[in-house]
């Protein structure tokens, strides 16, 4: 259920082990039933944040960009569902993916949401790329991603 008028949280990475600090701090908070949809342009840091998701969620797996595969399966104390959507139409319906039953089994994190179709998603992260290996990441969470995203 949508919080009412949620804040947009803002942070700065100023590189790759930034953001994916940024991602295990999420990812130890991470629950079953959590869907994250990740926007953002080709090399914006998606696949990075993931990393980082999976690393706090306590899975060991090596995350790689799913984008040939489709989806990828990081088992764990919590088990992390990874889809990219690149390749697909805009307005992909992710009920025709599964995504219900993977929500029963874990958590769901979606690269390229801005292509699903329907409001999947209990939380939204968009990465723009600045100067170098700059990113502003912004977050729209329910309160206990929004606890982890804070500084401190």
């Amino acid at each position: 259920m949508a919080e009412a008028a949620r804040p947009r949280l803002e942070r700065t990475s100023l590189g790759p082990k930034e953001t994916q600090a940024l991602g295990a701090r999420l990812g130890s908070v991470l629950a079953e039933g959590d869907c994250l949809g990740l926007d953002g342009p080709l090399g914006a840091g998606k696949t990075v944040l993931v990393r980082g998701l999976v690393e706090g969620a306590g899975a060991a797996d090596r995350v790689r960009s799913p984008t040939f595969i489709l989806h990828a399966i990081y088992p764990g104390p919590l088990t992390v569902h990874h889809l990219d959507l690149y390749r697909l139409d805009p307005g992909v319906e992710l009920e025709s993916l599964g995504v219900e039953e993977l929500l029963e089994s874990g958590a769901v994190v979606v690269e390229w949401a801005e292509r699903a179709a329907g409001d999947w998603f209990s939380a939204r992260c968009r990465i723009t790329p600045g100067i170098g290996d700059r990113r502003r990441l912004e977050l729209d969470a329910p309160r206990h991603l929004r606890r982890a995203w804070e500084p401190g």
